[in-house]
């Protein structure tokens, strides 16, 4: 990402630590085809995890963002379709949690390697799930999101998510009160649940056209808003910068289709 500012890193690997490689690739299919189904609202949890304290305007502005996200997801939906209704996504909020044992790091090399992170993670997790009193089979997905301090002063969020599967993380400043980029990641990363890819170069540019939200719009850039499987507003080729709130943020026809909002 070119230019000063602050760092969002998008990291957005597969997280085959978390499933045991193909075992569950059947059902994680047909999990995915139910999800993609639209016939009903999709139930996300947001778990918040800590190894302090949340300052409380930092929980204040999560509550307040994740209702601001249900109702972008909302108007995004209805420009591909009208039957979805405003609340194709329920993204409910859950913790802070303490949980000084989490660990969110790239997966491992190896086969074995990744067996044992998969089952230290899922065990980890799992502790999370009882203090925050969340139930695995009552939600479509989970995106758990680490609060911690920044590291020499810089903003960084990144995240992983588990393509076609139910789980996400997401790493994020303990203190921030900015949110934009975290509920971007939150929903970036749900999308990898329902198996849509990224859409960005290995700078972390927009590809084109997948990566753009306008990508008919003559002159092609500026574009006016980041989309979602990128993470930042294309202002020319390879050249962008972070979105300053969910309304400089968008769906664009690629990620419409993965969704199965357009045919």
């Amino acid at each position: 990402m070119s230019g000063p500012g602050p760092k969002w890193v998008r990291v957005s690997v597969l997280l085959a630590v978390l499933v045991g490689v193909v075992l569950w690739g059947w059902g994680r299919q047909r999990t995915r085809a139910q999800r993609l189904a639209w016939d009903r609202t999709l139930r996300v949890a947001v778990v918040l995890i800590t190894r302090d304290e949340v300052p409380a305007p930092v929980r204040e502005a999560w509550r307040e963002g994740v209702g601001q996200l249900e109702d972008w997801v909302g108007r995004e939906a209805a420009r591909y379709r009208t039957d979805l209704g405003a609340r194709p996504i329920s993204f409910e909020l859950e913790g802070p949690v303490n949980a000084g044992t989490v660990r969110f790091e790239e997966p491992e090399q190896g086969l074995w390697a990744r067996l044992l992170q998969a089952r230290r993670l899922a065990r980890e997790l799992a502790e999370v799930d009882r203090a925050a009193g969340v139930v695995p089979r009552e939600w479509d997905a989970r995106i758990y999101v680490l609060l911690e301090d920044g590291v020499d002063g810089q903003r960084l969020v990144e995240g992983m998510g588990e393509e076609g599967g139910v789980v996400g993380l997401v790493r994020a400043p303990r203190e921030d009160t900015e949110v934009t980029l975290e509920l971007t990641a939150v929903v970036h990363e749900f999308f990898h649940c329902l198996g849509v890819k990224d859409a960005y170069d290995a700078e972390g540019h927009a590809r084109v056209p997948e990566g753009l939200v306008e990508p008919e719009r003559r002159p092609l850039y500026p574009q006016d808003a980041a989309e979602v499987m990128v993470g930042e507003v294309p202002l020319g080729e390879a050249e962008g910068r972070l979105p300053g709130s969910l309304d400089e943020v968008g769906i664009g026809p690629a990620t419409a289709r993965a969704l199965r909002w357009t045919e």
